[in-house]
């Protein structure tokens, strides 16, 4: 039976390498729970400046809890095959990362379960953005999830303008509920 959930037997064959090499300089890490922090503080960078180009604005108080909240399903799942999430660094800084979550969908007749990835939390930090980054972590992502049998990658939310030109070029079909099919 296909399927990107990985059984526990599985789990360890099915880990990304904790480097992994991309093009110079940028290098791509495989998130670990040391990395909650950071994928948080990115989760919650990437909604204010979401915000702030769309002219909205969140409670401070309703960031903070989403910030509580991310980490503690950070924390639950980035290492139990559900959750996979990739941090990009230059040299020793980190310019961005990005999160993958596996949901499961009930089978429909004449089909297997689908299992689909999620891809969310998706930031670059400003001054690294048209750089290649976020293309860098979104190819990881789908080969990832290629590579663990998902059938198919949705982006959380509908991204931003400024990511439309990425996601479009891998393959994705930008709407109210943007989907890749693999």
């Amino acid at each position: 039976m296909r399927g990107c959930i990985p059984r526990a037997s599985k789990l360890l064959a099915l880990r990304l390498k904790r480097e992994i090499a991309v093009s110079d300089p940028i290098t791509l890490l495989e998130a670990v729970g040391g990395d909650i922090p950071l994928l948080v503080d990115h989760r919650r960078r990437m909604f204010e400046d979401w915000a702030e180009a769309e002219g909205k604005h969140f409670a401070p108080a309703d960031l903070d809890t989403m910030a509580k909240d991310y980490a503690a399903h950070l924390q639950a799942h980035l290492g139990d095959g559900l959750v996979w999430g990739w941090i990009a660094q230059l040299g020793e800084e980190v310019v961005g990362s990005g999160v993958v979550s596996i949901l499961a969908y009930p089978p429909v007749p004449g089909s297997p379960p689908e299992h689909t990835a999620l891809l969310h939390s998706m930031y670059t930090v400003p001054q690294y953005r048209r750089r290649g980054v976020a293309r860098q972590i979104t190819e990881a992502a789908i080969a990832s999830c290629r590579e663990n049998g998902c059938n198919r990658i949705v982006l959380g939310g509908k991204g931003t303008e400024a990511g439309r030109p990425l996601y479009e070029s891998v393959g994705f079909k930008l709407s109210e509920s943007s989907q890749l099919m693999l």
